[in-house]
């Protein structure tokens, strides 16, 4: 509301009146239509609204020149006029210059954002209006809100493409003057001129729609603070006889206001299409709510479309067997429907489930009531959907969407339990107050917080979320914007009406579709009456998206594929529109000429090509009619018996076919000869897109289902229940290092975890715990296996745009962090052989692993702040959220008497460990090198534990190898379950030990060690943070023994144990360190540490010298006179040097076995760098040697056989580490440089040791 002098008060200001007095009308209103329109004064479009009714309101129109540099004078004598419009600045519209697209029939339009919070949803709200209430609007009023919409979005599509070539690029203000430049000036009097285009007016429902959005100059209402529209619902003005269009930035706000009028007089006059914009809103919901489950409960469709009631539950999701999200759906165009008259009908019953947990719960839908059993939980969400846009109501037990919050959820989740978490947590009791404006908002933040609202133990009273979240939406339009173009000519639907799209950050997008279907009530719900609709997730049907002048969609899921055609079908569709991206120029080119405007291609198995000689060709194609021209739609065939079984096609020749196949499929479309020829032949020049390569299965089941995953939701639940224990406990806000902070996790926070762990394990049966967690964790390891092995089949075979070796390492810790979370939850379910009631199902099993996630990072924390491996410390918030933080390395905090504090890289050595592994192609649980071992267990050592433990290593390989080769049929479970004589028969019948007089008792034995009993885990301390210290881990037992005796086996998880034992085996360890091992194991694991360790030199030596280098190894301290020297402290392993190179290198050669938990960790870093009373590290023992070898460098190079030097350029000796991998101790600050053999025999290979008197590599201060 402006603001009004009153008698006594100061003079109106007329500084704004006399600033336009004398200037030339059409150029004041082409500064405005130029400001409105403008990047750069964007921040400033609620003043420039202002100086629009000013400039309409000037009388005194004179001839004074109007420039772009007077805006800023104009837009300040507007403030003081009307200081309030300062207030109305507080938000940043999105930049108009982002190119955002949306779908107009079979056309595509670019929007522009004007001061509206989310112009795509607004569109999208509008059409969905449209079909509700155009029937009834266009008979009554000659046209309708198709009409509207289409009038304003393609004058704004004009008029972008007349000023965009005029906005400035790079940064503009988001506050202060603004910035409007002359030939934005010049581009708005080009758009002033081109009044309305004829395109606008081409029907007599356009022209109708335009002539009741235009008013006389007399007639344009301003209203500054109105919540939609300052200008109303026109979007030209007329003055002097002439109609104008409003500037830009004003036409959104406009053009919501005309829906919202035109829904309210078609509501008003046929309360019939009120109806069906209800049950349009309810079939969107649902489509919504598919995103998150497969099943949707609520009435049949009538007609196609679902029966609706504003007083009742309109749909109920389950989220798996146990568990329930109950959504009331109110819709109205008026707004009158979306005022109830009675608590919201999900509420009630929420509130019902909450007082009388033990009883059935009736709840009223839509049609008829649906019965809700109590052991199902139950969360509610109330959506509600108009015209315009809304703001959902926010309850304390039932969060409240509008329909597009609801859709922008539904594509933006992460994971299918995201809404009902979402909503659990929102309506979770004593949760603060909450203001968030749009529930977007509120979403957005949830994601980014960790998928929780709050995270401390200590709720604040009031939480007031920041606004404007719904840019969001804006910057996905402008990332998606050629990928909405080219679905447009192949005849696809537009993305607002997809169910789901990928557009990954390399590599081609995806858009997907659903199709129709429907299955059984579900367990936990029955319906009464005709609410027996039980709504299936239809299939998606998917397409790959090749962007370009010439678009190609292919397809990438098709509910007519087999199981066993998918996972290549699927695949196949990516490396086509990977391989289309490479030779894109040459696609165009070739379709210069072509009529065609685009390609649809679908991928269907079928049997071995006739001739035998291709693995993938063009079945069929034609051109059929599309919406913009002409569109190829092509059929390819792939052989799968070519890509199965043991052996696997030539994978240059299927590059080859598809190179023909594509070839074909453009000579079908009408593309030239010579041009179909010439992507042939790029595509064949190019790098391969498809990776194949044969494996020799070991279990009999390879394509098993996703494990589940970790949930961050739940997670985040779990690290606010025990922050909230920390906040009871009397803790203060602070930071925490040192004794202090291992003091806090051990005594308050693990304790917490472990506490919230039992209580949910509680309410579970052990046996039904144990199976479904074994079977999680055979996916959880087949799924690492196959994930790591296609990840390095692509960087081994193709030319990837993505970085492999961090790809490798995240997914590593990834699957390692879900492992061990698995592996916690079955120990301490074998531990407590908890009795309760309640099934396990999925989202239980996520809340276990949460759990055990919370109790794993409490440990884990602790040890960290304990062994200082790399400094860190533990912070409380002051709302008693909990975090670590870096201590600066050197300082001397967080030490504990003279405990040695370490700085370890640890990102960078999970990086080099996995660079290596994918350049040697070994997985990480193997050996790096065996040594030269003859077998898979050194024969002493298998001797050894043969008379100790009653089974040798090479039966228990042996029996877990057996296992895990269990035939599985199609029915069967993931994992097996049977009696141990069973699987002691099977083991005689099916492995070479049970031929052996002794071997039905050893692999007996074997099997009794392999088993994890509840007693067993019982009686050991228990610390599931701890690796190999441990002999009672189900890693190293991996066989859980249930109630009755019978024990699972899982053939994933039995190869997982088995690279366990033989990676240690190999490295002379057993896979625990407590129990300590017999004297004869000992010895005998000590002895094969020395000889590997013996031929870990010798490789070293071997591979200077297979590169010219000369080198002296074992050089004993007896005999000093191998290097020229008079006396050596202690023998070397190696001096190495070339004649080119002026460094000479003393080699200290080391094996230490692999460290992966942080005792192990800062047990191997001491061995390297601290010296105690009784051992000098090695560090210590190198410089010692180093400082033998100073004085004598010449000498050194004469008993190394080495040419004679200049005094310029003299022999220098550099000292280093090399070890068998990289090891911990090189990603430490340390006087001394690491390198692992195979970095050594790259460096070699590559000539950069130190040749052609290149500079040595100083001391490593942190790699």
């Amino acid at each position: 509301m402006r603001k009004s002098s009153r008698a006594g008060a100061a003079v109106k200001p007329v500084v704004l009146e006399r600033r336009l007095a004398g200037r030339e009308f059409d150029q004041l209103w082409t500064l405005v239509v130029a400001a409105g329109a403008a990047p750069g004064v964007r921040h400033r479009w609620a003043t420039v609204g202002h100086l629009v009714r000013a400039v309409i309101q000037h009388e005194r129109r004179g001839t004074l020149r109007v420039r772009a540099g007077h805006l800023e004078g104009h837009l300040a004598a507007c403030v003081a006029e009307e200081p309030s419009l300062l207030s109305l600045e507080d938000f940043l519209p999105a930049d108009p210059r982002d190119i955002v697209v949306a779908r107009l029939g079979t056309d595509i339009v670019r929007l522009f954002p004007g001061s509206v919070e989310r112009p795509l949803a607004d569109v999208d709200r509008a059409l969905l209006v449209a079909q509700a209430v155009d029937g009834h609007l266009v008979d009554q009023l000659g046209f309708g809100v198709a009409d509207v919409v289409e009038l304003g979005l393609r004058y704004a599509d004009l008029a972008i493409d007349l000023m965009r070539s005029a906005w400035p690029s790079g940064e503009l203000p988001g506050e202060g003057p603004v910035v409007l430049t002359d030939a934005e000036f010049e581009a708005a009097q080009q758009l002033v001129a081109l009044q309305t285009p004829p395109i606008l007016t081409r029907t007599p429902t356009l022209r109708r729609a335009l002539e009741w959005m235009t008013c006389d100059a007399s007639a344009l209402p301003y209203r500054p603070e109105s919540p939609d529209s300052v200008f109303g619902r026109f979007l030209r003005v007329t003055t002097g006889g002439t109609p104008r269009w409003l500037p830009l930035a004003f036409l959104p706000e406009c053009l919501g206001r005309a829906v919202t009028e035109l829904a309210a007089t078609a509501a008003r006059t046929a309360p019939a299409v009120n109806d069906r914009f209800a049950q349009l809103v309810a079939a969107r919901v649902r489509e919504a709510l598919w995103r998150f489950s497969p099943i949707v409960m609520g009435p049949e469709d009538v007609d196609g479309l679902p029966p609706t009631s504003t007083h009742a539950v309109q749909w109920v999701m389950q989220q798996g067997p146990r568990r329930a999200l109950l959504v009331q759906v109110a819709a109205s165009l008026n707004g009158r429907g979306l005022r109830l008259d009675r608590p919201p009908a999900a509420l009630t019953a929420i509130k019902r489930r909450r007082t009388a947990p033990t009883e059935i719960l009736t709840v009223s839908m839509a049609r008829g009531k649906l019965t809700v059993h109590p052991e199902v939980e139950t969360a509610a969400l109330f959506v509600v959907a108009g015209a315009g846009h809304l703001l959902a109501p926010q309850h304390p037990e039932m969060p409240g969407m509008s329909l597009e919050d609801l859709r922008w959820a539904a594509t933006s989740a992460v994971a299918d339990t995201d809404l009902y978490t979402f909503c659990r947590d929102l309506s979770r009791a004593g949760r603060p107050d909450l203001f968030g404006w749009e529930a977007i908002n509120i979403w957005e933040w949830w994601q980014s917080n960790g998928k929780s609202l709050i995270r401390g133990g200590q709720a604040p009273t009031m939480l007031m979320i920041a606004p404007h979240h719904g840019e969001a939406e804006w910057r996905r339009g402008a990332e998606q914007a050629e990928l909405e173009q080219a679905l447009v000519p192949l005849g696809l639907a537009p993305l607002r009406d997809c169910c789901a799209t990928d557009r990954p950050t390399v590599g081609p997008p995806a858009v997907y579709y659903w199709a129709s279907q429907t299955p059984p009530t579900p367990p936990g719900i029955e319906s009464q009456g005709s609410a027996s609709g039980s709504h299936e997730r239809p299939p998606m049907r998917g397409w790959t998206m090749h962007i370009s002048a010439v678009p190609v969609a292919i397809a990438k899921t098709d509910p007519e594929w087999a199981t066993d055609a998918f996972h290549l079908l699927h695949d196949l569709s990516g490396a086509l529109a990977f391989g289309l991206g490479q030779v894109d120029a040459a696609w165009q080119d070739s379709h210069h000429d072509c009529d065609t405007v685009g390609y649809r291609l679908a991928l269907q198995p079928a049997a071995a090509d006739r001739r035998g000689e291709h693995r993938i060709w063009l079945d069929r194609a034609g051109v059929e009619a599309g919406p913009r021209g002409p569109v190829c739609v092509g059929v390819l065939n792939v052989a799968l018996e070519a890509f199965g079984g043991d052996a696997v096609p030539d994978m240059r020749a299927v590059h080859e076919d598809m190179a023909a196949a594509i070839r074909d499929l453009a000579l079908a479309g009408g593309a030239s000869p010579h041009g179909a020829e010439d992507v042939l032949t790029l595509w064949q020049s190019a790098p391969p897109t498809l990776a194949i390569r044969a494996v020799q299965p070991v279990a009999s089941r390879q394509r098993l289902v996703s494990a589940i995953a970790l949930e961050d939701a739940l997670v985040a639940d779990m690290d606010r229940r025990v922050a909230e224990a920390v906040h009871e406990s009397g803790v203060h806000p602070g930071d925490y290092i040192g004794r202090d902070a291992k003091d806090l996790d051990r005594a308050v926070l693990a304790p917490a975890a472990l506490a919230v762990l039992s209580d949910r394990l509680s309410a579970h049966n052990m046996d039904e715990l144990l199976a479904f967690g074994m079977i999680q964790l055979e996916r959880c390891v087949a799924d690492r296996e196959r994930v790591l092995r296609s990840l390095e089949q692509s960087a081994a075979l193709l030319s990837v745009e993505w970085d492999p070796v961090e790809r490798h390492r995240e997914v590593a810790e990834e699957y390692l962090l879900l492992r061990r979370c698995i592996e916690t939850t079955i120990e301490a379910a074998l531990r407590l052989e908890p009795r309760g009631p309640e099934q396990v199902d999925a989202l239980a099993w996520m809340e276990l692993t949460a759990a055990a996630r919370a109790y794993l990072s409490a440990t884990m924390r602790s040890e960290s702040v304990h062994h200082q491996v790399s400094p860190v410390g533990l912070r409380v918030s002051e709302t008693f959220e909990l975090s670590t933080f870096a201590i600066e390395w050197g300082s001397g905090v967080g030490a504990e008497g003279d405990e040695k504090v370490y700085d370890l890289a640890m990102t960078a050595f999970g990086r080099t460990r996995a660079e290596l592994r994918l350049a040697l192609d070994t997985d990480s649980d193997h050996s790096s090198d065996p040594a030269g071992d003859d077998g898979p267990v050194d024969a002493a050592v298998d001797a050894a534990l043969l008379q100790e433990f009653g089974a040798s290593g090479m039966d228990v390989l042996t029996t877990l190898f057996a296992l895990a080769q269990w035939p599985l049929d199609e029915e069967d479970d993931d994992t097996i379950v049977r009696a141990p004589a069973e699987l002691v028969d099977y083991l005689i019948e099916s492995t070479v030990v049970g031929d052996d007089p002794d071997g039905p008792r050893r692999l007996k034995t074997a099997l009794d060690l392999l088993t994890s009993r509840s007693a067993d885990l019982q009686a050991a301390e228990w610390k599931p943070w701890h690796a190999r210290s441990r002999k009672r881990r189900l890693l190293v037992q991996p066989l859980p023994q249930l109630s009755d005796g019978r024990l699972i086996v899982a053939p994933h998880w039995c190869l997982a144990s088995l690279a366990v034992y033989r990676n240690y085996l190999s490295q002379g360890q057993l896979p625990w360190s407590q129990p300590p091992a017999p004297r004869v194991v000992d010895e005998a694991l000590a002895q094969l540490r020395a000889r590997r360790n013996k031929a870990l030199e010798s490789a070293v030596a071997v591979a200077l010298r297979s590169f010219g280098w000369t080198a002296i190894e074992n050089v004993k301290e007896t005999k000093p006179e191998r290097l020229g020297v008079p006396a050596l402290a202690g023998e070397i392993d190696c001096v190495a040097g070339h004649p080119d190179s002026h460094i000479i290198w003393l080699l200290e050669v080391k094996d230490p076995v692999d460290t992966h938990a942080t005792p192990d960790i800062r047990r191997s870093l001491d061995a390297f760098f601290k010296d105690t009373s009784t051992r000098r590290s090695y560090a210590t023992q190198l410089r010692r040697k180093y400082e033998d070898l100073i004085p004598y460098t010449e000498q050194v190079a004469g008993a190394l056989g080495l040419p004679e030097r200049p005094d310029s350029d003299p022999y220098v000796i550099r000292p280093m580490f090399v070890t068998r991998w990289p090891t911990a101790a090189a990603f430490v600050t340390s006087p001394f440089p690491f390198m692992a053999l195979p970095q050594l025999r790259d460096r070699l290979r590559q000539g950069q040791l130190g040749l052609h008197s290149a500079p040595a590599e100083p001391p490593t201060r942190r790699q």
